[in-house]
């Protein structure tokens, strides 16, 4: 019995340890928040959870996209500008709509991000929710019981 008890603490330990290591790993090795296009896309879904109509959703996200995407040189030459206007309709990149179902079938994961970003922002929340998703994996968690944890979010 004690035995079984001292096993289940060292595999608990080996599990934080490892969700340490984890996170030490994403602070380093991250790619600092950068968006890339399906980012983009999921900052859209997190932005319609959080109450703008999807228009508005729209531009929030490109602003984000745009922001990224445009380097300080670009900027002094009206790049920002240039870029929203490219991504009014549709995200550039992402305009297929086979590309587009893909979001559809995850939609957990906005409302995920919502529910953080009131604290640490939609930017910040894309990156955070994975990592979060990880840990708990990583501490025992069978990934079916994260999916439902974003479903149900």
């Amino acid at each position: 019995m004690i035995a079984d008890l001292r096993e289940s603490r060292a595999g608990w330990v080996w599990a934080a340890v490892a969700a340490l290591g984890f996170v030490v790993l994403q602070l380093f090795l991250a790619p600092s928040e950068r968006l890339w296009p399906d980012s983009a896309r999921y900052a859209e879904g997190a932005y319609r959870v959080l109450g703008n109509d999807p228009h508005d959703a729209h531009l929030l996200a490109v602003r984000l996209w745009c922001t990224d995407q445009v380097t300080a040189a670009q900027a002094a030459k009206d790049g920002y500008a240039q870029c929203v206007a490219q991504n009014a309709d549709h995200f550039t990149p992402t305009a297929q709509v086979r590309y587009q179902a893909i979001f559809d079938s995850r939609p957990g994961y906005p409302p995920a991000v919502a529910a953080v970003a009131p604290v640490i922002g939609v930017r910040s929340g894309l990156w955070v929710v994975p990592v979060f998703c990880g840990l708990l994996v990583l501490c025992g968690l069978s990934m079916a019981s994260v999916v439902a944890v974003l479903l149900l979010s």
